[in-house]
This record gives C-alpha cells, sequence and structure tokens, in this order.
C-alpha cells in the first residue's frame, strides 16, 4: 500500500489538520507521514492564537530529510492543508515536484495525486495572511491534482 503524506497544522489541543488525520488514517490502516506547519494550543477559532508556524528553512529540511529517508515511489498521495506562511509554499512545491518526477507520472503511478486542501478562510473572510492566499493559487494550485471546498 502506497504511503500518504500529510503536510498541515497540528494542534495541542483539539481535533483538526495533521491531529486528526493521524489517527483516523492509522485507524484506517494507513502508515501516514505527518509533516506540521504549524504548531498550536488549539485550534485558533477558540479565540486564542497561541503558537506558530514551523520557519520555513526547517520545513524544508524535514521534506528534504523525508525525501532521503522514504523513498519517493512508495508515496502515492501528498495532502496540503493549513499553512503557517507564505514562506513555506517554496519548500512544499519543491517537493511536489520532485516527487512527481522521480516517478515520471508512469501508468504503474497512474493513483499518484497531489490534493490541495486550501483552508484560506470561511464565511467571506480569509483567516491567513493576504500573501499566503495569493502563494497558495500561483504556487500550489496550479500542482494539484485534486482540491477540497474550503
Amino acid at each position: 500500500m502506497k504511503q500518504l503524506l500529510s503536510i498541515q497544522s497540528a494542534v495541542a489541543a483539539g481535533f483538526v489538520g495533521n491531529s486528526v488525520a493521524g489517527p483516523v488514517l492509522t485507524a484506517l490502516g494507513q502508515h501516514p507521514l505527518l509533516v506540521d506547519t504549524i504548531l498550536l494550543a488549539a485550534h485558533p477559532g477558540y479565540g486564542r492564537r497561541a503558537g506558530g508556524a514551523v520557519p520555513a528553512a526547517i520545513l524544508g529540511d524535514v521534506l528534504d530529510g523525508l525525501a532521503t529517508l522514504t523513498e519517493l515511489s512508495a508515496i502515492g498521495t501528498v495532502i496540503s492543508g493549513y499553512l503557517g506562511n507564505a514562506d513555506q509554499i517554496d519548500a512544499i512545491a519543491g517537493f511536489i515536484d520532485g516527487w512527481k518526477q522521480s516517478s515520471g507520472q508512469s501508468a504503474a503511478d497512474a493513483a499518484r495525486r497531489y490534493i490541495l486542501d486550501p483552508v484560506l478562510g470561511d464565511g467571506g473572510r480569509l483567516y491567513v495572511a493576504p500573501d499566503l492566499a495569493e502563494a497558495m493559487i500561483t504556487e500550489l494550485l496550479p500542482r494539484a491534482d485534486i482540491i477540497t471546498p474550503n
């Protein structure tokens, strides 16, 4: 079974991002690879934002390290969700490009997909910085095979 790489938020209290993706995917028999983009005490909707984004250099280093530890062809799906800031986009886009190039997108890899879950806002307003929203549109959206409504 191909692995799933989840690149999104983590919270200490609550169930969003990788804090829910990890347990759910494991219960479904997957062995997900989890890379956190931001570490928060809880979902910001609780009123107090405590924590912060993983620096882009560290995120890039983790993704590069993952590429050397794991056969990239073993990853069948990459999903990205809530990101900490626009600086993280280059590391994620670079990883996706390398991952897709590693397979050549052959018939054997027809099921390989990048899913963009652009967690940007709701109720008609952004809850991420405008430069992050723009970077998702210009850099991640063109690489996506599947886009979720968010």
